[in-house]
């Protein structure tokens, strides 16, 4: 694909997880009441130190170690820092000319608003066995320039193995084309992970300590592509992209080697509990799960009865709707006290 500086255009705003404010008008339940399970974000959260006063009063340092942290926890040898994935998937988008863009239908929805908004085509498969057959048509057939896979995908829980993903790479790149795969949910199995391939022309891999550390709100994400990329996405970011707090928090996270092992064998557990328990509850859908959410698969009028049913109780989830006439619900982990609450609930659905 062909660098370009294609002029950015306004485009609507899609929810994501949270907005925990509407369901308290809604159902008239103060916020501190709430079971917040809408977002994907780990319960058990790194445990985060004092900031020193010296950080919050100096303008960043490039020079702190967080990009050196960062290669050694991707195994990636160019990463760019941002303040969070949103901010680089726009900027991706907006450096490459108008091309064919195919992205999963009902998959994380940033990536075709942002790749629409800069003048792409872009074409939704879908996930079965027709859509994949026709997203492998258009590949070999070159009507393919940038592949946008997230993985594992979110809602979905779909997770693709390395060789699949390198496969459709070694396609596209034949044609000057580019693979984006977006890992926000990918720090519990970095076996997966294609970031320690990320030094090779036509890949981009986004990282984000959001989910998995628990620091969503710290804003900090990573692109993972080769020099050439990163020091477009440098020139487009400009000076001081990350905070000062969020570089000194974000580099000791990354570096806490033993809380990541405890924290992975953890989630493992749980994340197998949250999909016995929502077997158990929701018997006929269809279930796929990740280490730190699990998705139902229902027809929307159950998926939205569903979701207000336990509303109704106190208990946010997140409501993906499909153009088949199905939807996602997606629930995240709850915290540790909070099991009996989410299985008592589930038990009351009618």
């Amino acid at each position: 694909m062909i660098f370009s500086n294609h002029p950015r255009r306004p485009a609507p705003l899609i929810e994501h997880g949270g907005s925990l404010e509407l369901a308290c008008r809604h159902y008239r339940i103060p916020l501190a009441d709430w079971l917040d399970l809408s977002t994907g974000i780990n319960p058990h959260g790194w445990p985060t130190p004092a900031i020193p006063p010296r950080v919050m009063r100096c303008l960043p340092e490039q020079s702190d170690g967080l990009i050196q942290t960062a290669r050694d926890y991707f195994n990636a040898p160019f990463p760019v820092a941002a303040a969070g994935s949103q901010p680089l998937i726009q900027c991706l988008a907006g450096l490459y000319q108008p091309a064919r863009v195919a992205v999963l239908r009902g998959s994380y929805a940033e990536h075709p608003r942002c790749w629409k908004n800069h003048g792409h085509q872009v074409w939704n498969y879908a996930q079965d066995a027709e859509g994949q057959g026709e997203l492998q048509r258009r590949l070999a057939g070159g009507q393919v320039e940038a592949l946008i896979i997230v993985n594992p995908d979110n809602p979905g829980g779909r997770l693709l193995p390395p060789r699949q993903l390198l496969a459709w790479h070694q396609q596209l790149a034949a044609g000057g084309g580019l693979l984006v795969v977006d890992e926000a949910f990918m720090d519990p199995s970095p076996e997966y992970s294609l970031a320690p391939h990320s030094g090779i022309p036509g890949l981009v891999v986004l990282r984000s300590p959001g989910k998995f550390f628990g620091l969503a709100g710290l804003r900090l994400g990573f692109a993972l592509g080769d020099a050439d990329l990163a020091g477009r996405l440098h020139d487009q970011l400009g000076p001081w992209p990350v905070s000062g707090p969020a570089r000194w928090l974000g580099s000791r996270a990354l570096a806490d080697r033993g809380w990541q092992r405890r924290c992975r064998a953890r989630l493992a557990t749980e994340s197998a509990r949250l999909r016995q328990l929502l077997a158990r509850h929701l018997p006929g859908s269809s279930l796929r799960s990740t280490a730190l959410f699990s998705s139902v698969l229902l027809t929307k009028d159950q998926a939205y009865s569903c979701r207000d049913q336990l509303g109704r109780l106190g208990i946010w989830v997140r409501l993906i709707e499909l153009e088949n006439g199905h939807a996602w619900l997606r629930f995240g982990l709850p915290g540790h006290h909070q099991w009996p609450r989410l299985e008592q609930a589930l038990g009351s659905l009618q």
